[in-house]
């Protein structure tokens, strides 16, 4: 594959520049998706396959979609995080964006150990508000989030994947207690205290 001749010599950046070329300008959609599938991901790389995700193709945004489960969310910007995540999931082709909210779903598991709050700290969410709502809400869909209690019952037959939000969120406020009263004293002590992305969880 000529992507293999890619590397850091003068030549090596000369097939890059080609190569690139060839994957923002060639008309058969089949060309270019093998070569996005093989295109390495570096500086250089990174902008133009997150690029792929406008492509008037949707089979191509699809295959970007899916090369970008290879590799960690923490590559990407805060910037790049935010527009990636928004442009997957209002794709406009139903399977461009299902693809999206596997990759979300993928990140969660992969980079954050399944804790939605530690993905929302990768973004800033008082700046990209929009796309962390649409993150979470994507999440939640696909049943993402689940507690490891929630996730047991589940196991059982005994709840709904979808309840593990509930779940997560009456975890984080045990410390109320037990009464309504205690819950909602508990509520606004916590209100205070939360950060950005643990109000959007709210």
């Amino acid at each position: 594959c000529t992507c293999q001749l890619i590397d850091d010599s003068q030549e090596g950046q000369a097939v890059l520049e080609g190569v690139i070329e060839l994957l923002q300008t060639d008309k058969g959609k089949d060309v270019r998706i093998a070569v996005l599938q093989s295109l390495p991901f570096n500086d250089a790389t990174l902008p133009v396959l997150l690029e792929c995700t406008h492509d008037d193709n949707p089979l191509l945004r699809k295959a970007v979609i899916q090369r970008l489960q290879s590799i960690s969310i923490r590559l990407l910007s805060i910037k790049q995080r935010a527009e990636v995540i928004q442009h997957v999931l209002l794709d406009q082709d139903s399977t461009v964006a299902e693809a999206g909210a596997e990759l979300l779903a993928h990140w969660l598991q992969q980079d954050c150990k399944g804790d939605p709050l530690k993905m929302l700290q990768l973004l800033d969410v008082e700046t990209y508000a929009d796309a962390a709502a649409l993150l979470i809400e994507s999440l939640i869909k696909t049943d993402s989030i689940c507690s490891q209690t929630a996730g047991a019952a589940v196991a059982a037959g005994r709840t709904t994947a979808s309840q593990g939000v509930i779940s997560y969120v009456e975890a984080a406020t045990n410390s109320g207690g037990g009464s309504t009263a205690g819950g909602l004293v508990g509520l606004c002590r916590l209100g205070r205290l939360l950060q950005p992305h643990e109000a959007l969880m709210w």
